[in-house]
């Protein structure tokens, strides 16, 4: 019975699980139009948790919508409640299948990235880091399955669903600027993660935070799925007035959230623009220094996390560097990493060099260091 209920599932959401092959398709061709043999996977890591997986997470909400509702919209419930299985069997049958439809298109980005670095290996990162591919993924299946269980619980109000959840977004970003520990309720903080060659550093009380948000959500679903039709009768909003009030009503509340999205940006933004000379800016970052036993790194003080990382493993480069050009140690290199020339990671010159501090750092701070080597 399990596995009919699968196959039934699986023919009603297929057509959601295109539309998240479709948009993994079109993320990979994107990929492709670089040069393939050139792009490993510390040029391409970061695209594992861009602005690309929010387009994933509203995917899953909006399919998710449909969850705890669609059955009994479209009549069918009746024919499932003759069955000899339980609602409460058919709705983790649906979040199994909508689960691994809306993860089509991440798990095919996954490999693309995978593939590309396996094209791109060099003699200084060979290792594919499955273990980085499998923590990252690891992330995104929690928030798209996040994505699904808000949009099932948030789904029980039909047409309505959007405008709430856009309120509650806005409601929860207004709350944030002035309680900041908020931001742990914000799905998008699993996101904030950083990486290195060895783990992807995440924040464990958000991974938390989020799991028991998601649990919340899926009990709060599942009680409308095995409750639908038993209580009292949904109010109709389905006639053309109140359908045009919910249209309007959904539009302004996509407004107001966009507003309030991009409000801290705003000054950035307008400082850019024609006319805009007057707006606030940040003021330079002031210089800082750290010194290896090889290296003088010189670096903007706000970028001081990722250059101390990368001081803790400079020197390991430098002396596999000269280990494999057969070169004894030589004086101390200067390194600027305040950033480098325009279209260029890096830049070598006569004893010095200069670089930017972004996701391929050792692999950048060892092609330049053999340049000054030789």
């Amino acid at each position: 019975m399990n596995a009919a209920l699968f196959r039934k599932e699986l023919r009603d959401l297929l057509p959601s699980g295109f539309l998240s092959l479709a948009f993994g398709l079109s993320n990979v061709a994107q990929l492709l139009l670089e040069q393939v043999d050139s792009t490993p996977l510390g040029q391409t890591f970061y695209l594992l948790n861009a602005v690309t997986v929010v387009f994933y997470w509203l995917i899953a909400f909006a399919i998710g919508t449909g969850l705890a509702i669609r059955e009994h919209d479209d009549r069918t419930l009746a024919f499932l409640d003759g069955l000899p299985v339980s609602r409460s069997r058919v709705f983790l049958v649906k979040c199994v299948v909508m689960s691994l439809l809306v993860l089509i298109g991440p798990l095919l980005e996954l490999f693309a990235v995978g593939a590309l670095h396996w094209l791109s290996r060099g003699s200084l990162d060979r290792e594919l880091h499955g273990l980085l591919l499998v923590q990252a993924f690891a992330l995104q299946a929690l928030l798209l399955v996040n994505g699904l269980m808000l949009g099932a619980a948030f789904g029980r109000l039909r047409s309505l669903a959007w405008i709430a959840a856009g309120l509650t977004a806005t409601a929860l970003l207004l709350f944030i600027e002035r309680v900041p520990r908020a931001a742990l309720l914000d799905p998008m903080s699993l996101l904030d993660w950083e990486w290195t060659t060895a783990a992807i550093v995440v924040d464990g009380e958000t991974v938390r935070t989020q799991i028991a948000v998601t649990l919340l959500a899926a009990v709060a679903a599942w009680h409308g799925f095995v409750r639908a039709g038993k209580g009292r009768p949904a109010l109709n909003l389905s006639g053309p007035i109140a359908s045009a009030a919910i249209v309007v009503a959904t539009i302004a509340t996509a407004a107001v959230v966009a507003m309030v999205v991009l409000r801290p940006f705003e000054d950035t933004v307008l400082a850019d623009m024609p006319g805009g000379e007057g707006r606030y800016r940040f003021a330079p970052s002031p210089p800082a220094q750290t010194v290896t036993r090889h290296y003088r790194i010189s670096y903007p003080s706000h970028e001081a996390e990722a250059a101390l990382a990368l001081a803790t493993e400079a020197d390991a480069v430098f002396e596999r560097v000269h280990a494999l050009l057969g070169l004894p140690p030589g004086d101390v290199i200067e390194v600027d990493a305040s950033g480098s020339a325009p279209n260029t990671h890096g830049t070598a010159f006569l004893g010095r060099l200069r670089m930017e501090l972004d996701s391929e750092v050792l692999a950048v701070l060892a092609h330049e260091t053999a340049h000054v080597a030789a």
